[in-house]
């Protein structure tokens, strides 16, 4: 217990029997009962709940520290701007084989960076003691909580605290985490600004990075901006195999930021398509419809380029007649890692090349618009790149095949 609270509790304990035994004297003896003054009930019960917080904090069996989505240092130096749904994450620093099923989520002033409270608005008149205080019931020992900011109704800064607690026995809160500060308090609340008004209904999103048909390794940047006309909480940049309907894997991008970070060593090598879309709360519960235009990368981890390929024309038949917008394709049968296929055409029997359709690794086919080509008779042949560039051709290309256009 600190020293404060036993100087306190011991002026508590003294008030009161001096307060009770002055209405004593004065009892009134009413049906058998003896009825003590307000004056007497209310000093006892404020120090009873005195005694009961300094003896929790000394007897503290958790020193929480919030983790997401920051730290205290982290928050109070630059708070993150929240809405609708977000995760509250925090470390519980509890002695061994100590458990606990609630958490006690508390807001209020921002004070710990602006101790006078100049200029916020307090929405928690109506809630006891002035502050927002409610108790989440967890899993046992559970680290984290979905908590809908929609709570606050006036978009501002706020700090939030935490307690831990089992069957509604405080076991610890989160302000024993960090250094006395130049106010003389010890503040370790998380610092959010609410912005919950404005969310965004209509995003235009791009992917920054990777540039399209990079080959990417190890631990890569990746990218998007959001561009939409409001709030948001996060982009999704989510990826799966080229040409396909599957997810692969994802990054977050929380609001504010346009980059994360992708590990490609958790993911098969081979060739992926990338979109990306706004969520409105953490929990992606909530989209902004609009996903930006596909863009491609290849992931090459831990197997060689290729060396050797005998690529081969699939699409079309040998001798079709094509027009309009057709499907072509080939096969690299390579034995290694490579980028794409060039499906080269031009006209039959000469040397240079009229058009191409690049097709990625991990497909077999691409779309040719034969409007964009004169009528006649071409031939085709295919080979393997091993970057986008088009600077590393396998020497290898397929028998010729042909077809004519025909408008």
């Amino acid at each position: 217990m600190h020293k404060g609270g036993i100087l306190f509790s011991i002026y508590c304990v003294f008030a009161t029997f001096i307060t009770v035994h002055v209405h004593v004297t004065r009892l009134r003896i009413k049906n058998n009962a003896l009825r003590l003054s307000q004056r007497a009930l209310a000093t006892a019960a404020v120090c009873l709940l005195a005694i009961t917080h300094f003896a929790s904090k000394a007897n503290a069996q958790c020193a929480p520290a919030w983790s997401a989505p920051g730290t205290w240092q982290s928050t109070q130096a630059n708070p993150p701007v929240v809405t609708g749904t977000i995760t509250l994450s925090w470390l519980a620093n509890c002695q061994p084989n100590t458990n606990y099923n609630q958490v006690g989520i508390a807001a209020g002033c921002p004070d710990s960076v602006n101790p006078s409270c100049t200029g916020w608005t307090n929405p928690f008149t109506t809630y006891p003691n002035q502050y927002y205080y409610q108790v989440f019931n967890i899993p046992t020992n559970s680290t984290s909580i979905q908590f809908n900011t929609l709570q606050f109704p006036i978009n501002q800064e706020y700090d939030v605290n935490l307690t831990l607690l089992n069957d509604g026995i405080g076991l610890g809160t989160a302000d024993t985490n960090c250094p006395t500060d130049q106010y003389g308090r010890q503040d370790c609340d998380l610092l959010i600004q609410v912005n919950n008004s404005a969310a965004a209904t209509s995003c235009s999103p791009v992917i920054i990075a990777p540039t399209d048909n990079a080959v990417l390794s190890g631990t890569a940047t990746v990218g998007a901006a959001a561009n939409c006309n409001g709030a948001y909480n996060h982009l999704l940049w989510s990826f799966g195999p080229a040409g396909g309907t599957t997810q692969t894997g994802f990054v977050e991008i929380p609001s504010g930021s346009t980059t994360g970070a992708l590990n490609t060593t958790q993911f098969p090598s081979g060739y992926y398509q990338v979109s990306a879309a706004a969520y409105l709360t953490s929990d992606a519960s909530a989209i902004v419809p609009q996903w930006s235009p596909l863009d491609y990368f290849l992931i090459q981890n831990n197997f060689a380029s290729a060396t050797s390929c005998s690529p081969v024309i699939t699409a079309p038949m040998d001798n079709a007649v094509l027009s309009g917008t057709v499907t072509v394709g080939a096969a690299a049968n390579c034995n290694g890692a490579y980028n794409h296929l060039l499906w080269s055409f031009g006209p039959a029997g000469g040397t240079t090349q009229t058009g191409f359709v690049e097709i990625p690794s991990g497909s077999t086919t691409g779309a040719l618009n034969t409007t964009q080509f004169p009528s006649g008779y071409y031939q085709v042949s295919a080979a393997a790149y091993l970057s986008s560039d088009t600077n590393a051709i396998v020497p290898q290309w397929s028998p010729l095949g042909y077809f004519s256009i025909q408008h």
